[in-house]
């Protein structure tokens, strides 16, 4: 019983800390743009227990992916199958916001028959892979919509040195990213967004806001691709 007991707890408490790392996230992402007083994380794990939860976690959630691959592949009846996409669907609590909703788009694609499932490749690599590929996709669309020719691996550059709000200006390194920037893009696109005639000071501001937001949280700052809906 004392076991049982235990592995209620410890699922709780590692769900409570993902939304708790969660929250903690998007109060940054918030505050970023007005000041630069960031809400650090207390370190909740080692003050209650000594526990390698990323690890535990990682294993139950395969677990229930490997089980639902298996009910696929075994060709078991529907009821079978939708009982162990039910359980993986539950495993999601031990992830982040970000990777459930990535995490569910995988599991839509391999409905459509769209994933070629690697054996031994873990259900969290697949995540991550999506992840990856959304942030490199995210980043080229931004360049196309924004960035002068072939300055592409400008904004990677700067993107890859992990800065923060506090030392994103450090050695001018932000200023000197800003002469990458086409301000006629620019302006087309926040026109286009703001569905009026902005003055340039507004999209220089505009500019000045979102890739500062940008450079430090691709995944986390809002950007509409006003050309997704587009026919070639």
């Amino acid at each position: 019983m004392r076991c049982c007991n235990w592995t209620y707890f410890r699922g709780t408490f590692d769900v409570l800390l993902t939304r708790y790392h969660d929250a903690i996230n998007y109060l940054n992402q918030k505050t970023n743009h007005r000041n630069k007083n960031k809400v650090n994380f207390y370190d909740m794990t080692s003050s209650i227990l000594e526990v390698n939860t990323g690890l535990i976690d990682t294993d139950y959630i395969n677990s229930r992916f490997e089980k639902y691959i298996k009910s696929l592949n075994d060709g078991s009846n529907v009821e079978d199958i939708e009982a162990a996409k039910k359980q993986l669907h539950s495993s999601f609590a031990y992830l982040s916001k970000d990777e459930q909703k990535y995490a569910s788009i995988f599991l839509k694609d391999i409905e459509r028959g769209e994933v070629k499932i690697i054996p031994n490749k873990s259900i969290r690599e697949y995540i991550n892979d999506y992840i990856v590929e959304a942030s490199n996709n995210k980043i080229d669309i931004v360049a196309k919509t924004f960035l002068k020719e072939g300055k592409e691996q400008e904004l990677r550059n700067i993107i890859q040195l992990n800065l923060n709000a506090n030392n994103l200006n450090a050695y001018n390194r932000f200023t000197e990213f800003k002469k990458c920037i086409d301000i006629n893009k620019a302006a087309i696109y926040f026109n286009q967004l703001e569905q009026k005639e902005l003055s340039t000071k507004d999209i220089n501001t505009k500019i000045d806001s979102f890739f500062r937001a940008f450079v430090v949280d691709v995944d986390n700052t809002d950007f509409k691709d006003l050309n997704e809906n587009k026919s070639e």
